[in-house]
């Protein structure tokens, strides 16, 4: 049986990184994607998610069930506490975006570089580490950077090749830390630069499609 994984995006711009960590981690998984920009656009100056946020997200995750998929995986940065609201719910597992991630990373160790191209974003991730990591009962050293530049290359000017080239510039200083997590799921297409290195490089995409993968090996 093929496994369908629902992806529910506030972004079109992660479509790119989500098929290709499918096709490069788990090809013969099937994922259908619900893009809903109407989410990012309701976050006002502040990029708070709204109250009625939990409602609408809780909605596209049951159209994406009806769709017949095994599992969802949510991919807005920002929106990790409004999804695991909405997901009490949900009858298959939900992932907001960085919980694979933030998985697989502690368990490469305790030191870890969260960077990003938005501020909130990477405060939202630094957030979740420390949440993860106290759940777990385990140590942990977080270093955090943002980078605007990149952020505006994708989204003001739709050059993600400068973007990718600046992240992986900001990579590239990077040592001392057993892991670096990038803090968007746009962040994901660096990996074609950075390649296979020490430290190494986690982005929330393949985390995502690796996890699931081994949830359903069975199937």
């Amino acid at each position: 049986m093929t496994v369908k994984i629902g992806v529910i995006s506030p972004t079109q711009l992660t479509s790119e990184v989500v098929d290709a960590a499918f096709e490069d981690r788990w090809p013969e998984a099937k994922h259908l994607s619900i893009i809903d920009e109407a989410l990012y656009e309701a976050l006002g100056a502040e990029r708070v998610p709204p109250a009625g946020c939990v409602q609408r997200i809780r909605r596209l995750m049951e159209l994406s069930v009806e769709s017949g998929v095994q599992a969802i995986a949510f991919t807005g940065s920002v929106f990790g506490p409004a999804v695991i609201e909405a997901r009490k719910t949900i009858p298959v597992p939900v992932l907001t975006s960085f919980e694979a991630m933030i998985e697989e990373g502690l368990a490469l160790g305790s030191r870890l570089y969260l960077l990003s191209t938005a501020p909130e974003a990477v405060t939202a991730l630094a957030a979740d580490v420390r949440q993860a990591a106290a759940r777990s009962d385990r140590s942990y050293e977080i270093r955090e950077r943002s980078l605007p530049d990149a952020l505006e290359a994708l989204y003001r000017d739709g050059d993600r090749a400068r973007q990718d080239r600046l992240i992986a510039e900001a990579v590239a200083e990077v040592s001392d830390v057993d892991a670096i997590l990038l803090g968007q799921f746009t962040m994901g297409s660096v990996l074609r630069l950075v390649g296979d290195r020490s430290p190494p490089v986690l982005a929330p995409a393949y985390s995502m499609v690796s996890h699931f993968k081994r949830r359903f090996s069975h199937v």
